[in-house]
């Protein structure tokens, strides 16, 4: 009888990464089937070791590759064991082949699309998708593709609203559910006459504009802050780094590269929007940016290398991205701190950076059109989502001025 095991590709891709593949043996031959899962040689080893038994995982993106393994080999040998003394390749080939785009649960969709991002090094994105798959399991454990009708998705609404979540959480969840759907037409899982999102149809509840953006006098307080120590003063410094780089994301800040500083200006392309809108950005270095960034860069080095320590070019990218996040969360710590010691009205996050370049860049007068181009934005409207409201002290002086209307008259 056939049988089927899981074998590392000798050969490593760019990344330095092998392909995981399912190798089904039968008498002599042999036969490799390729999966989405790229893993250096270490964490296969581990990985194999877990879905043997020998093992346990601790970390969570190893037991997620472990789970998505442990189904294709075990799928594999299932069908090695039906086809039994009548295997042949051709007859495997196709079965394993057939499992794998008619299987219609929600579940498995979404290990589909997940395993694709990941695939794509879209590491933030497939955590994301794995977040909403989770939701959508405890709200209904076996649902399939063709459950998802509007009136699923307003029941999932409400659901998700009992359990406290916010506008902008059930946002994120349901617009990766549309993602899978998508997905789905094109498989010919579900018809696109069926479509349940859109105009008169559900759609998909967007964030409230609530806007995070520091005033003018706040911004002041934060840059007179004598930070008490390293970890203080390193937090307010990135925070500074992203104000005056255009409002940069902190993910864009991490992977700069030796190569995107040059002739006084840093020019990059958003790693949120390179796929959808690779536009490049550019950002003028004042005297005070170039200060902070020679504070922290390193020199001497390549074009191909980060200039910030906290990233490594030798980093797989679920790595470098959970190195990027805990360098996220460890900077919101310290800055939300000094905005408590502050009295600031908001709690300063490394996002308050990117709202307050915008909102004050329109208070100086620059018009949506260049703050859309210097933070990468594909529309003015995702522009305005940024932009704080007018304070109190201009929404007086707006009102005295629309009250005024006689001096329009006399001149």
């Amino acid at each position: 009888m056939a049988t089927a095991k899981l074998r590392l590709d000798t050969r490593p891709k760019n990344n330095g990464l092998h392909n995981v593949k399912v190798a089904v043996y039968h008498k002599s031959d042999k036969k490799f089937f390729g999966t989405t899962i790229d893993i250096s040689k270490a964490d296969f080893n581990q990985v194999n070791e877990a879905i043997k038994g020998n093992i346990n995982l601790r970390k969570d993106d190893k037991i997620r590759v472990k789970d998505i393994l442990k189904e294709r080999i075990e799928e594999a040998q299932a069908i090695c064991e039906k086809l039994g003394n009548r295997f042949s390749f051709n007859s495997f080939t196709e079965l394993y082949t057939d499992t794998r785009v008619k299987n219609d649960s929600l579940e498995y969709l979404f290990d589909l699309l997940i395993e694709s991002k990941y695939k794509a090094d879209k590491v933030g994105t497939a955590k994301s998708y794995n977040n909403a798959k989770q939701s959508l399991l405890k709200f209904s454990p076996k649902a399939t593709i063709q459950d998802v009708t509007t009136s699923y998705l307003e029941k999932y609404e409400r659901y998700m609203k009992s359990k406290s979540k916010s506008r902008s959480s059930i946002g994120i969840y349901l617009r990766a559910l549309r993602a899978v759907y998508n997905q789905a037409i094109q498989n010919n899982l579900v018809d696109s006459s069926d479509y349940p999102f859109g105009k008169g149809k559900y759609q998909i509840p967007a964030p409230k504009g609530r806007k995070i953006a520091l005033e003018a006098e706040e911004l002041l307080k934060l840059s007179e802050y004598q930070p008490i120590s390293e970890a203080e003063e390193k937090a307010l410094d990135f925070f500074w780094i992203s104000y005056y780089a255009n409002g940069i994301n902190f993910k864009d800040i991490v992977l700069l590269k030796q190569s995107n500083i040059f002739k006084g200006q840093i020019s990059f392309i958003r790693e949120k929007t390179k796929d959808s809108d690779p536009q490049i950005i550019h950002v003028e270095i004042t005297e005070r940016l170039a200060e902070l960034l020679a504070k922290y860069r390193k020199y001497n080095i390549s074009e191909d290398t980060f200039i910030f320590d906290i990233v490594s070019e030798n980093d797989d990218l679920i790595t470098q991205n959970n190195k990027l996040r805990q360098f996220i969360k460890t900077t919101n710590k310290y800055l939300k701190r000094i905005s408590k010691k502050l009295e600031l009205s908001e709690k300063v996050t490394t996002y308050v950076a990117r709202h307050s370049f915008a909102t004050v860049a329109l208070r100086q007068g620059l018009s949506i059109s260049e703050i859309q181009e210097s933070m990468g934005h594909s529309t003015e409207n995702t522009t305005r989502n940024y932009l704080g409201g007018f304070s109190r002290e201009k929404r007086k002086e707006n009102a005295q001025k629309v009250a005024d209307f006689k001096s329009l008259v006399n001149g």
